[in-house]
C-alpha cells in the first residue's frame, strides 16, 4: 500500500514500521472499531458492525465496506480489523495492545482523507456521536452495507460518496446527515435513503442522485438545497417533511407526498408529485415543469412558476407570485399576491381565477401576439377580478389601435368585478402608452381586452418645474417639458409655448419653442405669496401645464404705498398708512429706514419722521385745505424710496366766516357782481352752509341785494355803489352775526356825465358881469371828472352875455356871464353833442342898473294943439326900468310950439306926462336929466296934424289948455 505516513503513530509515540493488525477477541460476532481521533478511517466488513462512540470522532469514511477483513486506506497507510468483538465504551484496542482514547486520532487518518472497502460482506456502520470533521468521500461497495446515524449522531459528506445496490443510509430521529457544498452522494439502483425522523440536509452545491430503482423514504426532514435528480419513487410519509431549497428535482416517477413538501429556494421540479397535503412554497421560486397533483400554497416572498401542470388548487398569498406558461387545473385564488403569467411572455392556463383587492395581475406587453409577445391568463372557469390591481410592463412602442386580450375568459360567464380604478372603458397609462380597458371584449364579449388609444411621444400636456422659493423681482429658471399622455417626454414636440402666471406682474418669457421636448427659461415673479407659472401651446390650448407652487418672498424696498381715506374733513385728524414695497409692489417687511412726510396741502399737520414696523405703519394727519389733496412719504436717506397717497377729497368744515369778493374798481351807479363765500376755520368753502346773508355797505347810497342764501357755500349778487371813493360791502349771517365778512376796498369812480350842475350867484345886476360854475355829474351826482365834452350856454335872459362853448377841467368849469334883463333869470349849460347832458342854474335875481337913458314913448300921431300923454321911463344900459331913479326930467321937443310939462320926477322909474304939439309934421319929445345930461331919451316920431281953426268953443278950449299947461309946468318946476 506504500510507505507509512509520518503522522501514523501508536499511542504513546510508538511509530509502526508496518501496518499493524487490529485483533478484536471473540466471542463478538462482528468486528467493532472504535474511532476516537480527529483522523479516522472506517472499513465496514461483511457481517460486522463498527461503532463510532466518541463525540470527538471525525469520521472520514473514505474506505470501502467489505467482508470479514477490511483494508482501510488512509493515504498510504492500511490497517486490518480482525476482531469481531465490540470495543469497550470510550476506547478500543488494536493487535499491538495500544489503547486509544476518545481524544486520540483514528490511526493513520486525518480529516479529509479517503477510505475504500475491498471486501464484499455486508457491514453496518453505527454512528451515535457527532463527527466534527467532514469526510471527503464515502463508498459502500458491498451489497447490504448500512450506515445508521443514531440519535445524537451527525455525519457530513464533503466529497463524493457512492452507495452500492441494496445499501442503505438510515437517518434516525435526532441525527443529522449532511451533503455539504461540493459533496455528492449517489444511490445506485436498489439503494435507499431512509429518513426516520432525522434531518437530512443536501446543501447548496451538494448533490443527491437517486438512480434506478432507488428510493427515498422520508419520515423526518429532508432539506434539498442542491441539485437533486429523482428518477424513482420518492415517498414522503405523513410525518415527513421535504424542503427543496434551490434544488433541481427531476425523474420519470412521481413523488408520493403524504407529508409536507416545502420549497424555500429556487427549485425546479420536473417530476410528478402526488398526494393530498399542500405543498408550501416558502421562499425563492418553485418551478413546476413536471406535474404536481397536490394543492400549493405560494407564501409571502415566494414565486410559483408553472411550466408543467398543477392539478390541484393554487393559493397565492400576500407578497407571493404565480407565473409560468403551464396549466393549473384547479382554482387559482390570489389573496394579496401577484399573477404574472408567462415566461417573458407567455400564457398561463388556470381553472377559476379569483383575486381580492390586494392582489395584482402583472402583464408584459412586447407585441400583439398572445403567448409569444404578450402575457395572457387563459381562464377555463370563472373570472373574478375583485378590484385587484393591473400592472403592465411595456417592452415595445405600441401603435394606436394595438389590442391585447390579457384575460381570455373561456367560459360563457361575464367577468366579475374590475381592476382597481379601471371601470369599463376607462383609460390609463403604462410604459408610456395610454390604454383603454374593456371587460366585454373578444368573441364571447367577456374577455379583458386592452387597446392602445394613446401612442407614446405625442405631447398631451406640459410639465412645468420651478424652484419652490423665489425673491420678488429676482429672476428664476423655469423648465417646461412636453409630455405625452403617460408622462413621457415628447421629444418630437414642435409647437410653441406661451407663458402665463398667477402673478399678474410676472415678467415671463416670450413665446418660444422647446428643444427635444424641453426647455429652461428665465422668469421674474413680483407678487409675494404662492404663485404658479403656466405654459400653454399657442395653437392647442389643451396642451398646457402649471408649475409647482412657488413661494415668492418680498425683495428690498424700492418705493412706498401711501394709503389714506378717500374723504376727510378739513381740520379733522385721520389716519393714513405707509407700506414699504419692493419692485413688485410686495410689502418689504425688512425695511428699516425712516420716513419723512409732506403733503400737497400747505396747511397740513403731518407726523414727525418715523420708522415702519415690518414694512408698514399707520400715522395721523390733519389736512386743512379743501379739495383733492395727497400725502407723500419719502425715505430720509434714499429719496428715491417714496410714495404719494391716493387723492384725498377734503371737505370743508362748518362755516366760521364769510369771504366777500368784489371788484377793486366800480363805476358809480353801474351795477357789478360781488361774491360771498362761506368759509370754515381753514378758509375752505363751507359748501354745506345753509344760512342767510344780510348785506350792508360803507356807501350809504348803495343799492344792495335783499337777504339771500348761498348755494354750496357761495353766491354771486349784484350791487350798485353810488358814492365815489373807497367803499366796502359787508355780508353777515342773519342769525349768527359772528359769521360775517367785509369785501376788499372798492374804488368807486364817477360814472359818465348825465347832467350838469350850474351854480350862479343868487343876485346880479343887469349888465354887470358875474361868474358862474358848471359841473358835470354822473347819475349818482358824482362829479364826472372825466367829462371831455363841450358845454353850450343859454339863459332865460335873452339879453344875457354868455361864454362861448367851452370844455370843463376835471368835470368842472367857472365862466363869466352878464345878465341884462331884470328879474329872476337862469343860465343853462348843455353838452354840444348829447343834449340830454344839461343843467340849469339856480334862479338869479337880476336887479336893474343905474339909469343910463330915458325911454320916451309917445303916440305915433297927434293933432296939433291937442294935448296927449306920453311916458318917460328911466332905463339902465340894458333898457331895464330903473325904478329907483330919483333924478329930474326936463322936457324938450322938436316942436317949438309944443306945450311941454315942466321938469318932473319919475315914480318907480316911470312917469306919464301930457304934451301939446302945434307944429304939424313929425315931431319928437325929449326928456333929459338936467343934472346928468347923458341920461336922456327922445320919443318916437309923432305925426302932428295941422291945428284946426279956432271957434268959440275952440277958443275956450285953447285957453283952458293953456292954463293947464302952465299949471303943469309950474308944478314940474
Amino acid at each position: 500500500m506504500g510507505r507509512l505516513a509520518p503522522r501514523c503513530r501508536a499511542r504513546g509515540g510508538q511509530r509502526f514500521a508496518r501496518p499493524p493488525k487490529l485483533t478484536v477477541p471473540p466471542p463478538f460476532p462482528y468486528s467493532p472499531v472504535r474511532m476516537n481521533s480527529r483522523d479516522a478511517f472506517v472499513s465496514i466488513f461483511r457481517g460486522r458492525r463498527i461503532f463510532v462512540l466518541s463525540a470527538m470522532v471525525s469520521l472520514a469514511l473514505m474506505g470501502v465496506v467489505g467482508g470479514g477483513i477490511a483494508l482501510a486506506v488512509c493515504t498510504t497507510q492500511a490497517y486490518t480489523v480482525t476482531s469481531s468483538a465490540p470495543p469497550p465504551i470510550g476506547f478500543w484496542t488494536d493487535t499491538s495492545g495500544a489503547v486509544w482514547s476518545p481524544a486520540g486520532g483514528f490511526p493513520g487518518c486525518a480529516s479529509g482523507d479517503t477510505a475504500a472497502d475491498t471486501n464484499g460482506s455486508p457491514t453496518t456502520l453505527i454512528i451515535n456521536s457527532a463527527i466534527p470533521n467532514p469526510i471527503n468521500g464515502l463508498t459502500i461497495s458491498s451489497p447490504g452495507g448500512t450506515i445508521d446515524l443514531q440519535s445524537g449522531a451527525s455525519l457530513t459528506l464533503a466529497g463524493t460518496g457512492t452507495m452500492s445496490s441494496s445499501s442503505t443510509i438510515i437517518v434516525e430521529p435526532g441525527s443529522t446527515f449532511t451533503v455539504a457544498n461540493g459533496g455528492a452522494l449517489t444511490f445506485n439502483s436498489g439503494t435507499s435513503l431512509s429518513v426516520n425522523g432525522g434531518y437530512t440536509d443536501i446543501q447548496t452545491g451538494g448533490q443527491l442522485n437517486i438512480l434506478g430503482a432507488s428510493t427515498v423514504t422520508n419520515n423526518g426532514t429532508l432539506n434539498v438545497a442542491g441539485g437533486v435528480a429523482v428518477n424513482n419513487l420518492f415517498t414522503v410519509q405523513s410525518t415527513g417533511h421535504v424542503t427543496f431549497n434551490g434544488a433541481t428535482v427531476t425523474g420519470t416517477n412521481r413523488i408520493n407526498n403524504l407529508g409536507t413538501v416545502t420549497s424555500t429556494g429556487n427549485t425546479t421540479y420536473s417530476a410528478r408529485l402526488t398526494g393530498t397535503p399542500t405543498v408550501q412554497v416558502n421562499g425563492g421560486t418553485l418551478t413546476v415543469s413536471g406535474e404536481i397533483d397536490s394543492p400549493i400554497d405560494v407564501n409571502t416572498g415566494s414565486k410559483l412558476s408553472v411550466t408543467g401542470s398543477v392539478v390541484a388548487a393554487v393559493n397565492v398569498k400576500s407578497g407571493a407570485t404565480l407565473g409560468g406558461t403551464g396549466t393549473i387545473s384547479g382554482a387559482v385564488t390570489v389573496t394579496g399576491g401577484t399573477v404574472s403569467p408567462g415566461l417573458s411572455p407567455g400564457i398561463l392556463h388556470t381553472g377559476n381565477l379569483g383575486l381580492d383587492s390586494a392582489s395584482t395581475i402583472g402583464v408584459e406587453l412586447n407585441g400583439t401576439t398572445a403567448g409569444t409577445q404578450y402575457d395572457q391568463v387563459d381562464v377555463a372557469g370563472t373570472v373574478s377580478l375583485g378590484n385587484s390591481a393591473l400592472s403592465l410592463t411595456l417592452g415595445y412602442t405600441p401603435a394606436l389601435g394595438d389590442s391585447f386580450t390579457i384575460v381570455n375568459n373561456d367560459s360563457n360567464e361575464p367577468v366579475n368585478g374590475i381592476f382597481a380604478g379601471l371601470t369599463q372603458g376607462a383609460t390609463f397609462c403604462a410604459g408610456g402608452a395610454q390604454f383603454q380597458i374593456s371587460y366585454s371584449g373578444g368573441s364571447n364579449n367577456n374577455d379583458v381586452v386592452l387597446t392602445v388609444v394613446g401612442a407614446p411621444g405625442v405631447a398631451t400636456h406640459f410639465s412645468v418645474s420651478a424652484p419652490a422659493n423665489a425673491v420678488a423681482g429676482t429672476p428664476i429658471n423655469v423648465t417646461v417639458t412636453a409630455l405625452d399622455a403617460c408622462g413621457n417626454v415628447a421629444t418630437g414636440y414642435a409647437g410653441t409655448v406661451h407663458f402665463t402666471s398667477s402673478d399678474p406682474q410676472a415678467v415671463l418669457p416670450a413665446n418660444t419653442a422647446l428643444s427635444s421636448g424641453t426647455g429652461t427659461f428665465p422668469t421674474t415673479l413680483k407678487t409675494v405669496g404662492t404663485q404658479t407659472i403656466t405654459a400653454t401651446d399657442t395653437v392647442s390650448s389643451g396642451i398646457n401645464g402649471t408649475s409647482n407652487d412657488i413661494d415668492v418672498a418680498a425683495g428690498p424696498a424700492t418705493h412706498f404705498a401711501v394709503t389714506a381715506p378717500s374723504n376727510a374733513i378739513a381740520g379733522t385728524p385721520f389716519n393714513f398708512t405707509v407700506t414699504a414695497l419692493d419692485a413688485g409692489n410686495n410689502t418689504a417687511t425688512g425695511y428699516a429706514g425712516m420716513v419723512q412726510f409732506t403733503s400737497s396741502d400747505p396747511q397740513a399737520v403731518l407726523p414727525a419722521n418715523a420708522a415702519l414696523s415690518s414694512g408698514t405703519g399707520t400715522f395721523p394727519a390733519t389736512l386743512k385745505t379743501a379739495g383733492t389733496q395727497t400725502t407723500t412719504a419719502t425715505d430720509t436717506v434714499s429719496s428715491g424710496i417714496n410714495g404719494t397717497s391716493n387723492d384725498i377729497n377734503v371737505a370743508p368744515g362748518a362755516a366760521t366766516h364769510f369771504a366777500v369778493n368784489a371788484p377793486s374798481n366800480a363805476v358809480a351807479g353801474t351795477p357789478f357782481n360781488f361774491t360771498v363765500t362761506a368759509l370754515d376755520a381753514s378758509n375752505n368753502v363751507a359748501t354745506g352752509f345753509a344760512g342767510t346773508a344780510h348785506f350792508t355797505s360803507s356807501d350809504a347810497q348803495a343799492v344792495l341785494p335783499a337777504n339771500a342764501g348761498l348755494s354750496s357755500g357761495t353766491g354771486t349778487f349784484p350791487a350798485t355803489l353810488k358814492t365815489v371813493g373807497s367803499q366796502t360791502i359787508t355780508a353777515t349771517d342773519s342769525v349768527a352775526s359772528g359769521i360775517n365778512g367785509t369785501s376788499n376796498n372798492i374804488d368807486v369812480a364817477a360814472g359818465a356825465a348825465t347832467h350838469f350842475t350850474v351854480t350862479a350867484p343868487s343876485n346880479a345886476s343887469a349888465g354887470m358881469a358875474f361868474n358862474f360854475t358848471v359841473t358835470a355829474f354822473d347819475a349818482s351826482n358824482n362829479v364826472a371828472a372825466g367829462y371831455a365834452g363841450a358845454v353850450h350856454f343859454t339863459s332865460s335872459d335873452p339879453q344875457a352875455v354868455l361864454p362861448v362853448n367851452a370844455t370843463l377841467g376835471g368835470g368842472t368849469g367857472t365862466f363869466s356871464a352878464t345878465l341884462k334883463t331884470v328879474g329872476s333869470q337862469t343860465i343853462s349849460g348843455t353838452d354840444t353833442v348829447a343834449s340830454g347832458i344839461t343843467g340849469t342854474s339856480n334862479a338869479i335875481n337880476v336887479a336893474t342898473g343905474t339909469a343910463t337913458h330915458f325911454q320916451v314913448t309917445a303916440p305915433a300921431s297927434a293933432s296939433g294943439g291937442i294935448p296927449f300923454n306920453f311916458t318917460v321911463t328911466a332905463r339902465d344900459s340894458s333898457n331895464n326900468v330903473v325904478t329907483g331913479y330919483a333924478g329930474t326930467l326936463h322936457f324938450t321937443s322938436s316942436d317949438p310950439l309944443a306945450a311941454l310939462p315942466p321938469n318932473a320926477t319919475l315914480s318907480g322909474g316911470s312917469g306919464t306926462f301930457s304934451a301939446t304939439l302945434r307944429t304939424a309934421g313929425a315931431q319928437t319929445i325929449t326928456a333929459t336929466d338936467p343934472v346928468s345930461s347923458g341920461i336922456t331919451g327922445t320919443s318916437n316920431a309923432i305925426n302932428v296934424s295941422a291945428e284946426p281953426v279956432p271957434t268959440l268953443s275952440a277958443m275956450l278950449l285953447a285957453v283952458l289948455a293953456a292954463i293947464l299947461t302952465l299949471t303943469a309946468v309950474s308944478r314940474l318946476r
